[in-house]
């Protein structure tokens, strides 16, 4: 309406503070066909439903383009915005999963000699065996293939398929060899049936040959045809083997023995039977054709045994005892040691194999055993560890310097004399001595140079610098790391480690200053002045910056959290002076009065600008004061307030001269206040 204004809420709100979200998909008609509405906040959005695409939506989407978008055994078909999926050809049911038997259809492979083989998802249709071609009209000849057939069968084609027969000289169904031997009769005199794999042979029996096996064999003829001892006699189709003289037995395999006649050899002689015969040897001790001679035994030197010596007998000989031997076989050795006093002094006596020796005792030489051996002179006569000392006859071992015990085999440990080695070194006890090393630290001749342990960039971890100590060294923390592992130190538990205006940022190994919010420069100690950012307060607010920060004050004439209340001034009578009429706008208020100086015209000290309102007739005249009269009165105008963007303190005064017509009327009244008020708003 005139003279005031209204708030309309944005596309998206209602509610009488325009906080109730509008949901516009509540009218059908909000998208277009193939779309769904969505609503959102203040607003809403068409998107397309499935199987539409494109910016309005009127495009089909063709989900057969997509892989997988059916099972297996189907077909995609696309459709106005969506698509099925059918079964291939050969399968069927719900999920087209179940093979379609196209044999169950009498109608498929109707040839004669044709039948139907179901496949996955097909059918195929094949010759049965024994036929061939493309109607399944050819013949096939299966005794093409030689091996169709068993061993000893032979092929016959038959139409469709064949037959196999068993070979001559093979029988039953699995053609066995046929054994024509059963038949007694079926070879002549003097042979013997063979069978043989589908046949027969008639061979000659034993001691028979030539072309009816008639004529008989001489098996004498062969050397070997009789056994060791005998001699072949030839019979009629066969033989016999006798012994030979000298044999007896089935196989003539025994000996006779013909010694068993005491009296077969002369005097002097003995039988000795031999392999079928005999023969007679000389005794022991004789010899000769009759054996008459006496053999002299002792000429063979071998005769007798070791320690003896030959004495021939007749016909015999015996074996005597040699000088230091004794006993029945000569092998006891006579000791002749026993007699105490077959040696002289430093000599001992050795019994040897039949006599004896004498020798030097040990430690003496020489031919009387007079001259003391010096055993030191072989440098092997001591142990380990030892050295040799030459006595009379004899010797000693003592042990080298740094062992001790009976075999000189236990080391002296020279390190328990703690002053064994000097500053700086340790004792190191080594096998019949000692060394003196270096302490971990030190090095040179005398282990005086202390070694610098810093040089290996590697002995400390991480965060660590090597640090050089006599004879050691040591591992500090790094500045900003601290702790047995060299942890990170946290500078900022330190309240005074950044200064004024600064937050502290840990680091690793150290630490930075940050400024706080609202400060900057190198030490912080600079305020931002955030209200130079224009639009960091809202409206109807003003910025006023603070040490550190800001905050934003309400424009005057308005109040509230965000400052979105209008202060209605005029609850306060003492804004306006008196004769003056309060009048509250938003954000600020009027003060009107009324001063009957017809002869005066005001303008305005702070706002370059003059307005004349004419009201024809004017008002009606007071009869009762006239102070009151506002026939062609001034209508004063005063602001009182602050300047919008600040100056509290200053008072603005808007002076509009008003003439007033003499005719009582309210409507000129009003309708100079309206005048007024436009012209107050536009000094604004």
């Amino acid at each position: 309406m005139a003279g005031s204004y209204r708030c309309d809420c944005d596309s998206g709100w209602h509610g009488s503070n325009c906080t109730e979200d509008t949901d516009e998909c509540n009218n059908p008609n909000t998208c277009t066909s193939h779309q769904h509405c969505v609503n959102n906040l203040g607003s809403f959005h068409c998107d397309c439903n499935s199987g539409w695409e494109g910016s309005d939506c009127n495009d089909d989407t063709n989900e057969c383009n997509s892989a997988n978008v059916c099972n297996s055994h189907q077909h995609c078909l696309n459709t106005a915005g969506s698509y099925h999926c059918e079964c291939d050809n050969g399968w069927t049911g719900s999920d087209c999963a179940t093979d379609i038997d196209e044999c169950g259809n009498t109608n498929n492979c109707t040839g004669l000699q044709m039948r139907c083989v179901n496949d996955h998802g097909s059918y195929h249709c094949e010759c049965i065996p024994g036929w061939d071609g493309e109607s399944c009209i050819a013949d096939i000849n299966e005794c093409a293939n030689t091996s169709i057939c068993e061993p000893h069968q032979r092929c016959m084609n038959t139409i469709g398929s064949y037959n196999c027969y068993c070979d001559i000289g093979w029988t039953d169904v699995n053609c066995t060899d046929i054994d024509e031997c059963f038949n007694a009769s079926i070879c002549g005199l003097h042979q013997i049936c063979v069978n043989t794999d589908g046949s027969f042979r008639c061979d000659c029996c034993t001691g028979w040959e030539g072309l009816n096996c008639s004529v008989d064999i001489d098996e004498c003829t062969h050397a070997s045809i009789c056994g060791a001892h005998q001699h072949c006699l030839n019979a009629a189709g066969s033989y016999v083997c006798d012994c030979d003289l000298g044999w007896e037995g089935s196989a003539c395999a025994i000996d006779i023995n013909e010694c068993t006649n005491t009296s077969m050899c002369e005097l002097h002689q003995h039988c000795m039977n031999t392999a079928g015969s005999f023969r007679c040897e000389c005794d022991l001790g004789w010899e000769g054709s009759a054996c008459t001679i006496d053999i002299n035994e002792c000429t063979n030197t071998s005769m007798c045994g070791l320690h003896q010596h030959c004495m021939n007998t007749a016909g015999s000989f015996r074996c005597d005892c040699d000088l230091g031997w004794d006993g029945s076989a000569c092998a006891i050795d006579i000791n002749e040691c026993t007699n105490t006093s077959m040696c002289g002094l430093h000599q001992h006596c050795m019994n040897t194999v039949g006599s004896f020796r004498c020798e030097c005792d040990l430690g003496w030489e020489g031919s009387a055993c007079a001259n003391d051996i010096n055993e030191c002179t072989n440098t092997s006569m001591c142990g380990l560890h030892q050295h040799c000392m030459n006595t009379a006859g004899s010797f000693g071992c003592e042990c080298d310097l740094g062992w001790e015990g009976s075999a000189c085999v236990i080391d002296i440990n020279e390190c328990t004399n703690k002053s064994m080695c000097g500053l700086h070194q340790h004792c190191m006890n080594t096998a019949g001595s000692f060394r003196c090393d270096c302490d971990l630290g030190w090095e040179g001749s005398a282990c005086t140079i202390d070694i610098n342990e810093c040089t290996n960039t590697s002995i400390c971890g991480l965060h660590q610098h090597c640090m050089n100590t006599a004879g050691s060294f040591r591992c500090d923390c790094d500045i900003g790391w601290e702790g047995v592992d060299c942890k990170d130190t946290d500078e900022c538990i330190n309240a005074s480690t950044c200064g004024n205006n600064q937050n502290c940022v840990n680091t690793d190994g150290s630490f930075r200053c940050d400024c706080e919010i609202g400060w900057k420069g190198v030490s912080c100690s600079i305020d931002i002045d955030e209200c130079t950012n224009k639009n960091i307060c809202g409206p109807q607010q003003h910025c006023v910056n603070t040490v550190g920060s800001f905050r934003c004050d309400c424009d005057i004439g308005w109040e509230g959290g965000n400052c979105s209340i209008d202060i209605d001034e005029c609850t306060n009578a003492s804004n306006c002076e008196e004769h003056q009429h309060c009048v509250n706008s938003i954000g600020t208020y009027m003060c009107i009065e009324y001063i009957m100086d017809t002869s005066t015209r005001y303008t305005s000290t702070n706002y370059q600008y003059q307005s004349l309102v004419t009201a024809s007739n004017g008002f009606r005249p007071s009869s009762v004061d006239n102070a009151k009269n506002l026939d062609s009165g001034i209508m004063k105008i005063v602001q009182r307030s602050a300047n919008v963007k600040g100056n509290s303190g200053d008072q603005q005064e808007i002076k509009l001269d008003v003439v007033l017509g003499s005719v009582f009327g309210t409507v000129a009244f009003i309708s100079g206040f309206v005048v007024a008020l436009v012209a107050f708003r536009k000094c604004r």
